[in-house]
């Protein structure tokens, strides 16, 4: 929010931004089951006490997200018309053993956010090197030419730079189609990792990120320094 959301964001996106919280206020006070808006505590709350009501409407969601054990039964999923969309990148992840990247920057650096260090994805690198066959990296970020500069030493990598604007949530199925997954301290490739249906999938987070978060996910998730 603040200043970054007034700069990055188009007039559209603050418009429709306001209307959800100012929406959300209205229904907060309602039964959870006729809200509109939800958040994440609210939305837990529905899908445990009144699970028959959850898809009796449409709803918008509000908030961080930062809890894996919120959605339940995979009701949360990307449409499968997204999968269609002519894209040789998204080709080229689904048909290798994929390994997603997700360097976090933006909004961090301006306002004091911890950017985590090219150790931590080194690290990680190792790691997956050692455990997984033939790996092929793809590298997100809200700054690709950041990558381009100090992300040199991931060989057989590409950096993906399709998905801009408007189309910037497709990193995040971009993600979920890797094989594995790499995440920084942001909610955004966190559920690119829980999104990732491969059951032996291996995610790697930074150390004391979301820990208690992920116990009981399919695969493994490991913690590296950041």
């Amino acid at each position: 929010g603040g200043f970054w959301e007034r700069k990055q964001d188009g007039l559209a996106d603050i418009l429709m931004k306001r209307i959800t919280l100012f929406r959300s206020n209205l229904y907060r006070k309602g039964a959870v089951y006729d809200r509109r808006v939800l958040d994440d505590c609210s939305w837990k709350v529905l899908r445990n006490r009144y699970p028959e009501r959850v898809a009796d409407k449409s709803r918008i969601l509000h908030g961080y997200w930062a809890d894996v054990r919120v959605p339940g039964d995979g009701i949360f999923r990307f449409r499968r018309e997204l999968y269609a969309k002519d894209s040789e990148m998204l080709s080229r992840i689904m048909s290798c053993n994929a390994i997603s990247v997700h360097v976090r920057r933006g909004n961090y650096v301006t306002t004091g956010v911890k950017v985590l260090g090219e150790d931590y994805y080194l690290r990680a690198k190792k790691w997956m090197d050692e455990h997984v066959r033939e790996p092929v990296y793809f590298l997100f970020s809200d700054e690709p030419e950041y990558l381009e500069e100090n992300f040199k030493v991931f060989k057989n990598a590409f950096i993906v730079k399709e998905n801009q604007g408007g189309d910037s949530f497709m990193d995040m199925l971009f993600m979920s189609c890797c094989k594995h997954n790499i995440i920084c301290n942001s909610t955004f490739s966190f559920w690119g990792g829980v999104l990732n249906n491969c059951p032996d999938k291996n995610v790697i987070l930074p150390k004391g990120y979301l820990t208690n978060y992920t116990q009981g996910l399919l695969g493994t998730w490991i913690e590296e320094e950041g």
